[in-house]
């Protein structure tokens, strides 16, 4: 492994040559589609070292996926704040769509993902509690999922959101 693979995006070690090859200007295929297997490269986890392993194929989880599955466990949570229903002229414009408050962004190599999550969390629940407990559920989530280690989980909470009554428009 060279230094510019062992290295990410800040010159941390990432343990995954996929990851610093990529932030080195390499090129790496994880993160550009869905789920896809290329024959002739170790698949991670698989029984046998050198043997049967080069045969079997890897495969690849892109960013796009990985970044659904975090916001989707984040969501899972208690104290984590859901999203408003968007109604109306403002819910039939491009790009604004109902449901979660809860984004992630994800920069994925073969056996590891560092994730960034940005999220509300529900007044008064103490925030520290709250992204305890999602750093924790999307990680072990995550594993779980899809068999890739979280090098780092990054959580920004962007508010604390407040059940106000909406007031009724009367026209």
């Amino acid at each position: 492994m060279t230094p510019s693979e062992a290295t990410g995006d800040a010159g941390r070690p990432t343990g995954d040559p996929a990851v610093g090859a990529r932030a080195a200007g390499g090129t790496h295929q994880a993160g550009r589609s869905g789920m896809s297997t290329a024959a002739g490269t170790p698949a991670a986890g698989s029984g046998d070292e050198d043997g049967d392993r080069s045969e079997r194929g890897v495969t690849e989880i892109a960013d796009r996926v990985v970044e659904k599955l975090a916001a989707r466990l984040a969501s899972e949570v208690e104290g984590v704040a859901p999203g408003e229903p968007v109604g109306g002229l403002r819910g039939a414009l491009p790009g604004r769509r109902g449901g979660s408050t809860t984004s992630a962004h994800a920069e994925t190599g073969l056996r590891t993902t560092r994730v960034a999550l940005t999220m509300d969390v529900r007044y008064p629940m103490p925030a520290v509690d709250v992204t305890d407990q999602v750093r924790s559920h999307v990680i072990d989530g995550l594993h779980r999922l899809t068999g890739l280690e979280v090098d780092s989980l990054t959580i920004n909470v962007r508010r604390l959101a407040t059940r106000r009554p909406r007031r009724r428009r009367v026209e």
